[in-house]
């Protein structure tokens, strides 16, 4: 059971309500009801950024291939140029109006596999974007709970696993707008080299001429789009920790020193994102320069060859209405891929360097009870066991000894870090429902946690848990009643072996005394190990192990020191080992 997560992010919570999608929707493959593998998108650090960015545009094969057929057939508003260009010299004259229905009719069809083709690449693109940002999120808070201790602030990672991965995913926008131009570009040349093969090249030249300035503007946009995104993250990370930890900034009166360095952050930050917009409008301004004189090259042409005969006025009507939109959207949609990738690029970067700093978590296993001498006492021993080290020695056997526990069957383990998760009491206590209510109950009564009940509403008529919620980490409780609640929320699941690792630090000697009282009854018969250096927990315990019995312990190979009931311990022995009088 130590996999159950207690105190950590691996606690299952509710389910939100199922999404309502269109039964016939030709994207709902994408969304299947379970959560699937996207382990085949996930970042690695062995790859350049530039690489892995372009792996993220291009994942997902399948919808790739349908998002570029739907641009394809999207491309049809060039053909409707060229439809009306030949209407122009043939149909719209009197005498025609037989024809002139037909050609509305055929309008109509060819704007609504225009607009067919545009909804479902959207929807696939804004899905697999979801999509392939779940899948980075989650890929990295799998590396990061199996690594070691990586020394980084929450804020640091919140901002990481937040924003950097929403970056890398709006990449894919890139199929979307940009690719749609680009189709467009090849579908107007196409269309234009029938009327002239020079006007088909001089559009050709004025896209490739917008592609290869779009791609130069992408290098200083990649430059400060860096900085911003590591001076936003300074600021976010500071504002998070500085949130969970005020009151401990309260206490020791440094609330004046962290509102002038949060101040000195956000303005960075904000000179960053001015730098940036002013880059990103300069480079803007260029990219824009070059599609309005390619349109103005390509009409000027255009008009100057009509005027001498050398093509219709139809033909004058589908340059016209070709050239413009397509020069000016590619140029705008360039620049938006050019803006979005160099984010993705400079994003990918700190999502590698936060890779590279994930330490890797230690290759020797942990010591099951069977291995551990002093665990198997332990596990055999039912009732209250308290582990009092005094040094870091002793705290590093001690918590070799909690780790031992924490593998026998049945057993469940609670950190010292709690996590309380936002929502309610029922969110966090019985998150699925499979707890007895009547349990639930009882578990608060043990740890304490009345003042919490009555501060968020008091019980309901019949019982119920009062819904008001306690906020994102539980900021709206106090140090002591987080702890009180995530002690409940252990106890309320009745485990055979309870492993706690100081679990009431934040706890008044009144409050601590009561707690420690009502788990020794609540417990008795079950085992429940406690690594703590309170005297209340060890006044309160069947039996304490001190650091001399830890440090034996860990030191003799071979031999088993027995700690005994109330508080003693026994000098070490090889013989074999008993506590209470029974042989183990």
């Amino acid at each position: 059971m130590r996999g159950v997560g207690v105190g950590c992010a691996t606690m299952t919570q509710p389910q939100p309500p199922a999404l309502r999608i269109p039964k016939r929707a030709p994207w709902n493959w994408l969304v299947p009801s379970t959560a699937p593998d996207d382990s085949h998108v996930c970042v690695t650090s062995d790859v350049s950024p530039r690489r892995a960015v372009w792996r993220a545009l291009v994942s997902y094969r399948v919808v790739v291939v349908w998002i570029v057929v739907a641009q394809i057939f999207s491309s049809v508003g060039v053909l409707i140029s060229k439809v009306l260009g030949k209407a122009t010299d043939t149909v719209l004259t009197p005498g025609h109006g037989a024809w002139v229905a037909a050609l509305a009719v055929l309008l109509a069809v060819m704007f609504t596999i225009q607009w067919f083709s545009e909804a479902v690449s959207e929807n696939f693109i804004n899905i697999s974007i979801q999509r392939l940002r779940h899948a980075l999120r989650t890929d990295l808070l799998r590396q990061l709970t199996a690594g070691g201790d990586m020394g980084r602030t929450p804020g640091e990672i919140l901002n990481t696993l937040d924003q950097d991965t929403e970056t890398v995913a709006r990449v894919r926008f890139g199929l979307s707008f940009p690719l749609a131009m680009v189709v467009a570009l090849v579908t107007a040349v196409i269309v234009v080299a029938p009327i002239d093969v020079w006007l088909a090249l001089l559009m050709l030249a004025g896209g490739v001429a917008t592609a290869v300035v779009s791609k130069v503007t992408a290098g200083p946009v990649k430059k400060v789009s860096a900085v911003r995104r590591a001076k936003e993250a300074a600021a976010t990370s500071l504002a998070t920790d500085y949130a969970q930890g005020v009151r401990v900034l309260k206490g020791l009166g440094a609330t004046e020193y962290s509102a002038r360095r949060f101040d000195a952050a956000v303005d960075e930050a904000l000179e960053a994102m001015l730098a940036d917009a002013r880059v990103v409008a300069l480079m803007g301004t260029v990219r824009q320069l070059v599609p309005g004189i390619a349109t103005a090259v390509v009409l000027s042409t255009a008009a100057w060859m009509a005027f001498h005969g050398m093509i219709t006025p139809g033909d004058m009507v589908t340059v016209s209405m070709i050239a413009p939109p397509t020069f000016a959207a590619m140029g705008i949609s360039l620049g938006l891929l050019t803006e979005t990738y160099a984010r993705a690029v400079a994003s990918m970067e700190r999502i590698q360097d936060f890779q590279r700093s994930i330490p890797a978590a230690a290759s020797t296993s942990p010591v099951t009870v069977e291995e551990h001498p002093l665990a198997r006492l332990v596990v055999h021993t039912p009732g209250l066991t308290v582990v009092a080290p005094t040094s870091a020695a002793e705290f590093q056997a001690a918590r070799d000894l909690l780790a031992a526990v924490a593998l026998a069957p049945g057993a469940l383990e609670s950190p010292h870090a709690v996590s309380i998760f936002e929502g309610t009491l029922a969110d966090n206590l019985n998150p699925v429902g499979t707890i007895p209510h009547a349990t639930v109950l009882r578990a608060l009564e043990v740890a304490q946690c009345g003042d919490i009940l009555r501060r968020l509403g008091g019980l309901g008529p019949d019982g119920e848990l009062p819904t008001t919620p306690i906020g994102e980490a539980g900021l709206n409780l106090s140090g002591g009643q987080r702890q009180r609640l995530a002690l409940a929320r252990v106890l309320a699941r009745t485990p055979e072996f309870l492993v706690l690792d100081e679990p009431t630090t934040g706890l008044d000697a009144l409050t601590l005394a009561n707690v420690v009282d009502a788990v020794t009854r609540e417990r008795a018969g079950l085992v429940t190990v406690v690594l703590s250096t309170s005297r209340l927990w060890a006044a309160g315990a069947d039996q304490v192990i001190d650091g001399a019995v830890l440090t034996a312990s860990a030191e003799l190979s071979g031999t088993i020191p027995a700690a005994n009931p109330a508080g003693g311990t026994a000098a070490p022995t090889t013989a074999t080992p008993t506590m209470n009088g029974d042989t183990l």
